[in-house]
C-alpha cells in the first residue's frame, strides 16, 4: 500500500468515487487540490454518479492508501483504494478493480 500525500504535505482527504466504474479522486482537506487515484482520470467520462465516501461514524475525512497487485513482469493487474477514517480509525477498501490497459507503470505514481 502506498499512502497518499498531497503536494502541500497534508495526508487527509475527502474522497469521491464511483465503485461501479472503479474510479476515485481525493481532495486535500488543507489546500483543496484534487487528484485522481491510479487511472481514474482516464475513466472519468464513464462516471454517471459520484458518491462522497463516508465512514459509518459520519465522518468524511480519511487518510488514503492505494494497493497494487503486480504481474510477473512488474505490470499492474489490480488496484485497490483503502481509506482510514480520521475520527474512529476504521479502515476499508472503497474501490478496487482489474487493470486491462498497458503500459501501467504510471499508475504507481497516482496514489
Amino acid at each position: 500500500m502506498i499512502p497518499a500525500l498531497c503536494e502541500c504535505g497534508n495526508r487527509t482527504f475527502l474522497v469521491f468515487l464511483d465503485d461501479e466504474v472503479g474510479v476515485a479522486a481525493r481532495v486535500c482537506t488543507a489546500c483543496e487540490s484534487e487528484a485522481g487515484i491510479a487511472d481514474s482520470d482516464e475513466h472519468s467520462d464513464d462516471v454517471e454518479v459520484v458518491e462522497q465516501a463516508q465512514c459509518s461514524c459520519g465522518s468524511v475525512v480519511f487518510t488514503v492508501a492505494t494497493g497494487f497487485a503486480l504481474d510477473s513482469g512488474g505490470g499492474v493487474r489490480w488496484v485497490s483504494v483503502g481509506l482510514r477514517c480520521t475520527c474512529d480509525g476504521i479502515a476499508g477498501a472503497y474501490v478496487d478493480g482489474k487493470v486491462d490497459d498497458a503500459p501501467t507503470a504510471h499508475l504507481l505514481a497516482n496514489t
